[in-house]
């Protein structure tokens, strides 16, 4: 399978690359759930060297963020390592000059069932020419690299928790808040006020865990997810908070 993937001359351009990186990618996650980490490990090295030799932006962070995902476990440290690598992929351009545009998002459950309004996204500078060549494809690149910026924090605020450092943890969820709010997914920002909220609970922050497990609760109920909703109010009663939930 591998090598007819790897045959040059098939497709044009940087296509075969593509395939090539994006079955190692499949590969990779195949050989995760199986058990098998150090081969899991070993196709994603050899996708993101594929990725970084096309300079695939979308592709290289895709990558690091399962390697730090597979390696969380047994080596936190340059999990950690893979996913900030990630992250300086993905927001490095925000970090300068932007342009904001508006664009017309299409039906997400997780985001809105029928949007009925345009949304603004930010534009680096770098990006613009692109943008505007091709503002469908351009789009889709922002909204990939935004996406796989909103993994990496959330894979690094589990990566703090289960490592001890609440307070990391709690400053990666604020992060994936902000991503999740300019992407307007209203299901990732209920449940990062939920994470919030249990971090509150932990430090006895009874005050700060309602606050935000109300958020959560209220966001989950304009989105329809009742089942959701009716998980976070037991958390509230079981926790003593006044406004008690549903």
């Amino acid at each position: 399978m591998e090598r007819a993937l790897a045959l040059n001359g098939v497709l044009g351009g940087n296509e075969v690359e593509v395939v090539h990186a994006n079955n190692l990618e499949v590969l990779g996650r195949m050989s995760q759930e199986r058990g098998n980490s150090a081969a899991a490990a070993n196709y994603l090295m050899r996708a993101l060297a594929i990725n970084e030799e096309i300079e695939s932006q979308v592709g290289q962070a895709a990558n690091l963020n399962n390697l730090g995902l597979i390696t969380g476990k047994s080596d936190p440290q340059r999990a950690e390592e893979y996913l900030r690598r990630s992250l300086a992929i993905t927001e490095g351009g925000l970090n300068g000059e932007c342009v904001r545009v508006e664009y017309w998002p299409v039906a997400s459950a997780a985001v809105d069932s029928a949007p009925n309004s345009a949304r603004t996204i930010d534009v680096p500078v770098e990006y613009l020419a692109e943008y505007k060549l091709d503002p469908d494809k351009g789009l889709r690149r922002l909204l990939a690299l935004r996406k796989l910026s909103a993994d990496a924090h959330g894979n690094l605020a589990v990566l703090a928790r289960e490592g001890g450092d609440l307070a990391a943890a709690e400053r990666e969820f604020l992060r994936l808040l902000e991503v999740h709010k300019d992407l307007e997914d209203k299901s990732g920002m209920a449940a990062d006020l939920d994470n919030l909220a249990m971090i509150s609970q932990t430090h006895r922050h009874l005050s700060a865990a309602c606050t935000a497990w109300t958020r959560s609760m209220t966001i989950y109920g304009e989105i329809g997810w009742a089942k959701a909703a009716e998980v976070i109010s037991a958390k509230m009663r079981a926790a003593g908070c006044r406004n008690g939930g549903l």
